[in-house]
């Protein structure tokens, strides 16, 4: 065999090396969103001086909501935002819509705080997203 051949040969080699191992990665992150189990939510709890109990989702929510990811197409991209929130309005009717799941043993969260028709925040996170800062 020649240094021509051989230099080939090994190229082949690395290749199908690099080939298998990104496959072995990718196989990886699928088994972690099998992984993945959703959180179970309180039906109330305290936060920011304010009660937040679980409500269903209305179609005005909805048409709500869908206008936020219109402006903020990127949000798509964010893994965690799948499928229907949770909605937890408050008793001066503000509103947090979130997205949790354990993913790995390890809770992840996102939510969209709104006060009327007005988005007034986003936030991501990781634990428990339900939780005041005076119980854990």
């Amino acid at each position: 065999m020649s240094v021509g051949q051989q230099i080939t040969s090994w190229s082949i080699v690395c290749l199908l090396i690099l080939f298998f191992v990104g496959v072995g990665g990718c196989g990886g992150q699928n088994s972690s969103s099998e992984t993945s189990v959703p959180v179970t939510p309180p039906s109330t709890f305290e936060d920011s001086g304010q009660t937040w109990t679980i409500k269903e989702i209305t179609p005005q929510d909805e048409h709500l909501l869908g206008g936020y990811f219109r402006q903020n197409a990127s949000l798509a991209d964010n893994p965690l935002i799948d499928g229907m929130p949770l909605l937890y309005r408050s008793s001066s009717k503000a509103t947090r819509f979130y997205w949790a799941e354990t993913i790995l043993g390890e809770v992840q969260w996102v939510r969209i705080d709104s006060q009327g028709s007005r988005f007034i925040g986003l936030e991501q996170g990781k634990g428990f997203p339900f939780e005041t800062p005076s119980s854990k």
